[in-house]
């Protein structure tokens, strides 16, 4: 049933859903959800570019509608039909959990990107008017470790989460980042504010070409961009950590020599009591320490 009720939702094209939603319903529905709607239905179809059906003039649009309510009764048995079409809603693009738009190298969830819209706004609004980036890039983290196993590359211990990083930019510089990723079944906003004013610095050095082929870790507390050349760099968490030691950070390490410390760290973790924790030094600081000594 939930196949024929997105089925019916993506026949609605940006002026049927204009005219549907300007016109008189049989159930009330709020202004929120008229403009999330609108605004959902025109990010799929000017994203896809693909051919959609064209129904005839408004009442094909309404009765097609009045078909979602009914399967949607059937579908979630609700007795308060406005609930009811409230959830239906979560199968348009960019509202609910059934599409994704291609990114820049990668799909991101439109409700992601509608997260990134509505905060945009906002800043828009702010004295300061921050910018965010159109780029979304994907978490890392690493996964399950075997000491036995002889690994040739991050991506084989590395994993990928359902989070995306994006930065706030102060007149074209980095500022700040923002985390979306889900909580509790739901796109949210896990985390603003983190430190990013030396991101792009950072990307600059792993990808000059900018080829997009840039892979982004979350890994003790600091994070890294590794790239198609499989070095990885350290992103200074401020400016003032990269001015005490630039050498350390725009140098990037060998994949190789990132997976061996990686090791390391987690077999220290097993012996140590109490447990090891990480994010006392990064990967680069504990290169240069452990040559130095």
């Amino acid at each position: 049933m939930d196949e024929r009720i997105s089925s019916v939702l993506d026949e609605l094209d940006e002026k049927e859903t204009s005219d549907l939603l300007s016109g008189e319903m049989e159930f009330p529905i709020d202004e929120f959800t008229r403009r999330r709607i609108a605004s959902s239905v025109k990010k799929r179809t000017s994203g896809e570019r693909k051919a959609l059906r064209n129904f005839k003039g408004i009442g094909g649009v309404a009765a097609s509608f009045m078909v979602m309510a009914f399967l949607a009764l059937f579908s979630f048995g609700e007795k308060d039909l406005v609930d009811t079409m409230r959830k239906v809603m979560e199968y348009i693009p960019g509202y609910g959990v059934t599409s994704s738009v291609e990114g820049l190298g990668e799909d991101i969830p439109k409700q992601v990107l509608d997260l990134v819209e509505n905060l945009r706004t906002g800043h828009s609004l702010t004295k300061e008017k921050y910018s965010i980036g159109e780029k979304g890039y994907k978490v890392n983290y690493i996964g399950e470790i075997d000491l036995s196993r002889n690994y040739e590359s991050m991506n084989q211990i590395m994993e990928e989460k359902e989070e995306w990083l994006f930065i706030v930019e102060d007149k074209g510089e980095s500022h700040y980042s923002i985390l979306i990723g889900k909580d509790r079944g739901r796109y949210t906003v896990l985390m603003s504010g983190g430190a990013a004013e030396m991101f792009y610095h950072s990307l600059s050095l792993a990808d000059p070409d900018r080829s997009g082929e840039i892979d982004l870790l979350f890994y003790g507390g600091d994070q890294y961009l590794i790239n198609e050349r499989a070095m990885v760099y350290q992103i200074p968490a401020t400016r003032m950590d990269y001015e005490r030691n630039p050498d350390i950070f725009d140098r990037p390490l060998d994949e190789k020599i990132c997976l061996e410390l990686i090791q390391l760290n987690y077999e220290e973790s097993l012996k140590s009591k109490p447990p090891y924790q990480f994010g006392s030094i990064g990967l680069m600081e504990q290169h240069h320490e452990m040559n130095v000594n």
